[in-house]
């Protein structure tokens, strides 16, 4: 099973100063055929909104441009599993909206999304099962309405000592 990661910081994983050859280098890896990861490029980058960032420099890119193009890279691919840290950091509401629409339609098919993120109401709005870590305790696990209503869990959050 493969694992796609899309980290924090998107400046810390990137590989190329192109945007669509960041978008295809994962899949060149695998490999696949050239136009398998055309076709690729243009599903994802439809679905996710960005057709605008392809073939421009990276660096130049606003925080946010950079997370989407990270992003895309690694579902690109076509992961079975992807780990996404903190992937709303830089992006704008409206991109988080298309985010999460790509996230939910990724889950459809089958794909598993560990979503971490210190936003509690991201995390109840997109996922299905919460596990909430307080300084590497498990606090709670389990359904997004479960964890909602514990109060240990909102007093960890909110940095309250008990």
């Amino acid at each position: 099973t493969m694992v796609g990661s899309v980290f924090q910081d998107p400046r810390s994983q990137f590989f190329t100063t192109n945007t669509t050859d960041e978008i295809v280098l994962g899949m060149e890896n695998i490999p696949l055929e050239r136009p398998v990861m055309q076709q690729r490029v243009k599903a994802v980058c439809s679905q996710m909104n960005i057709e605008r960032l392809l073939d421009r420099r990276i660096f130049p890119l606003s925080s946010g441009e950079k997370q989407l193009i990270a992003i895309a890279s690694v579902c690109a691919m076509e992961p079975k599993v992807i780990v996404m840290d903190e992937p709303t950091a830089a992006i704008t509401d409206r991109e988080v909206e298309l985010l999460f629409e790509h996230i939910r339609s990724l889950t459809a098919k089958g794909v598993a999304i560990i979503y971490i993120s210190h936003r509690m109401d991201e995390i109840f709005s997109i996922c299905d099962r919460v596990s909430v870590l307080n300084f590497g305790t498990l606090l709670a696990d389990g359904e997004p309405s479960e964890i909602q209503s514990n109060p240990e869990v909102i007093a960890a959050y909110l940095g309250v000592d008990e």
